[in-house]
């Protein structure tokens, strides 16, 4: 439970916005002064069970240009676990939006977060926040944060 709501930021990542089939929107956040950051990546809903992202990932870097970023294992996904990918990215809600939630301890990370994603289908809506908290305590169960799946890196 984090000790002091008074100590969160909310950040747009990148604006709600269409992506073309295999293309990547990547955006970034200052983490500067932060200890714990939760990114959100927000997707209507696919098309296909089988519509799941080709690329869903977090990275960080020292500088603002993400030709300087390095992927954090952790928070890469993909089709299966592997020493380059830390998580399987499930399958597509045809029902419902999905939300991908990254819960990020900012110690030993880089000052900038990047989040990137690309659809496997055309133009598929989608947007990224992120929240970054400095309390001394960050949540520890889905429960305290609030959501339904947690992934930690």
């Amino acid at each position: 439970m984090l000790t002091s709501p008074g100590n969160c930021k909310v950040a747009s990542v990148w604006a709600p916005q269409t992506v073309s089939n295999n293309a990547t929107v990547t955006g970034r956040v200052d983490t500067l002064g932060y200890n714990y950051c939760i990114i959100n990546v927000h997707r209507d809903t696919a098309a296909a069970v089988s519509s799941v992202p080709n690329e869903l990932k977090i990275s960080h870097a020292d500088l603002t240009t993400v030709s300087s970023t390095a992927s954090i294992v952790a928070l890469t996904g993909g089709a299966a676990t592997t020493t380059a990918v830390g998580f399987v990215i499930p399958a597509a809600d045809t029902a419902n939006a999905d939300v991908f939630s990254f819960k990020i301890d900012l110690r030993g990370k880089k000052r900038y977060l990047f989040a990137h994603f690309s659809p496997l289908d055309a133009s598929t809506f989608n947007s990224c926040s992120a929240l970054l908290f400095s309390g001394e305590v960050t949540p520890d169960t889905a429960a305290e944060d609030g959501s339904p799946v947690r992934t930690v890196g």
